[in-house]
Order: C-alpha cells, then sequence, then structure tokens
C-alpha cells in the first residue's frame, strides 16, 4: 500500500509542476501515437524524446490508464498498450 501511495504522490508532485495545461498536452502526445501495440517503456522513450519531458514510465502509465478508461487507448497484454 505505501508503493501505491508513493506512486501517486510522484504523479500528482509532476501533474501539479506542469498543470493542468501540460497533463492536457501529454494526453495529446499520447493520442499521436501510432494505431499498433507498443510497451509502456517505449512509450515514456517517444514522448521523452520528441516533447522533451522528463516523464516516469509510471506517469505515463497513469496518463495512458485514464485514455484506456475513456476508451482511447486499449491494454492488451501487461506493460503494452495500443492506440484505438
Amino acid at each position: 500500500m505505501a508503493h501505491v501511495q508513493h506512486m501517486l504522490a510522484q504523479y500528482h508532485a509532476e501533474r501539479v509542476q506542469r498543470g493542468l495545461e501540460g497533463s492536457q498536452d501529454i494526453d495529446a502526445a499520447l493520442l499521436t501515437l501510432p494505431k499498433k501495440v507498443m510497451k509502456l517503456s517505449a512509450i515514456a522513450e517517444r514522448l521523452n524524446k520528441v516533447r522533451r519531458y522528463s516523464l516516469s514510465a509510471r506517469t505515463v502509465c497513469y496518463h495512458l490508464d485514464g485514455l484506456v478508461r475513456s476508451g482511447k487507448f486499449e491494454r492488451p497484454e501487461r506493460g503494452y498498450y495500443r492506440r484505438l
């Protein structure tokens, strides 16, 4: 449980640092990914290189999970995501 609380605190700190607009920008950047299955680490690497962010894979995972709930991404396997 402490591990989850730590991850949520880290995510919140990064989100507060970037603000709501930065969060929406990250989601918009994720929606430009190709429609193929990609590993989480590859997605995070691509975002950090193209958008010059320094986001952790965990933060990218939280954004992706929000997009999975909204039906814009799917998670075929653990650690892999695909844009719909």
